[in-house]
């Protein structure tokens, strides 16, 4: 078959293809495996002395926000620079779907590139001749990166069935494969953190439950927890909607209020309170609170600030080894400063706008990376489905 005729047939054929996956449910695939990988992700953690560091949460990437990084970087964003560095070591071409990622200024670095071709919709990426032709062309060893024909980043909330889309398109990879299906999932991600000494020791104390059952709930959580000081989180929002941070003696109040889910008689007018009114979440996670190293910010008056440090790393399997590569991060503080007055949100909880963000202490930033760097390992190993 002459060569042009090669094209127009695999342009078709798997055009025909295309609606049996773009829409698929996840929950019906079988857990996905795959030979190499590359997933970017984010870690909140506060850091203390005698606990060291302290994972708040680990989210999705290329859902996430960098407007620390940009603001203690005068408008450049040293994070997203450091991805496409650590993503272009491996192939001269790569696709990236309009839109893919949530904070603009890590797009606008990627379309800077001569290296990555951008696409307005999903369905042009998957139409492009020069994609279906590059996707299909054989690969000479599926465990080493630089074999496929490029990378492709979409939209996480598009493609339902990962595993379909990358038999689909075996030629190219596909950001975030492995660790897609945890990506909302608190719980989820949580009970993995729990399942090897090494990462558990860097999770508060933590328990799950259930929105329905009110009866003996205080004492059950007390006694899981037992600090004085409480987290209350949804399982799958986001940007702090829903998170309180309360006293242990208001415990029974602020219970009341989720159960009763009624506007009357707020604790106070923090909008984490008003998430639970139309929330249809059935579940919520409470946390013992940890709290961090206070450290005095100088853009801020010089006022002693409660920081969460941000760290962004991309997790690399290729070849049959796994990598942790740390991309940057910087502290991001509460609204208010300790000596404040205000509730327990205003004085610890990040409000994430500027000019609430400074560079990390160095040393604390050292430290913590490479502590994260060991539970990401453990934590990639069981996204991979290749831990012992």
């Amino acid at each position: 078959m002459p060569p042009c005729f090669r094209q127009v047939f695999i342009v078709f054929l798997i055009t025909l293809i295309l609606p049996s996956f773009l829409f698929a449910d996840e929950s019906h695939h079988k857990k996905l495996q795959m030979p190499v990988d590359i997933s970017f992700a984010i870690v909140d953690l506060k850091y203390n002395t005698e606990r060291g560091a302290q994972i708040c949460e680990i989210q999705h990437g290329v859902s996430s926000s960098f407007k620390g990084c940009t603001f203690v970087n005068e408008g450049s964003n040293p994070i997203a620079q450091n991805l496409l560095k650590e993503l272009d070591k491996f192939h001269d071409q790569s696709w990236l779907l309009f839109g893919a990622f949530m904070d603009e200024t890590v797009e606008d670095v990627f379309i800077k590139d001569k290296k990555w071709i951008l696409f307005p919709t999903l369905r042009t990426i998957t139409l492009s001749t020069r994609f279906l032709i590059e996707s299909s062309l054989p690969i000479n060893d599926p465990a080493d990166i630089n074999t496929y024909h490029g990378l492709a980043i979409l939209k996480p909330s598009l493609i339902k069935d990962r595993e379909s889309l990358q038999d689909k398109f075996p030629g190219v990879i596909f950001l975030d494969n492995a660790i897609y299906s945890h990506r909302r999932d608190k719980h989820k991600m949580t009970e993995l953190l729990m399942g090897h000494p090494l990462t558990k020791k860097h999770k508060p104390k933590w328990g799950l439950y259930q929105l329905e059952n009110e009866e003996g709930l205080i004492d059950l959580i007390n006694n899981d927890i037992g600090s004085d000081l409480l987290v209350i989180k949804p399982l799958r929002d986001s940007l702090g909607r829903g998170v309180i941070i309360l006293k242990r003696d208001d415990l029974n109040e602020v219970m009341e209020y989720l159960f009763k889910r009624k506007p009357q008689g707020l604790p106070n007018t923090d909008p984490a309170y008003e998430f639970w009114l139309t929330t249809k979440e059935d579940c919520f996670l409470v946390e013992e609170f940890i709290d961090a190293q206070p450290v005095s910010v100088p853009h801020l008056d010089g006022k002693l600030y409660a920081p969460t440090i941000r760290l962004a790393f991309l997790m690399i399997y290729n070849k049959k080894e796994i990598e942790i590569v740390c991309l940057g991060g910087y502290y991001k503080f509460p609204e208010k400063s300790l000596s404040e007055e205000g509730s327990l949100n205003e004085r610890y909880k990040t409000c994430c706008e500027p000019p609430y963000y400074s560079k990390g202490d160095p040393e604390t930033m050292k430290l913590a990376e490479e502590q994260i760097k060991n539970v990401l390992f453990c934590l990639y190993q069981k996204f991979l489905g290749i831990a012992e």
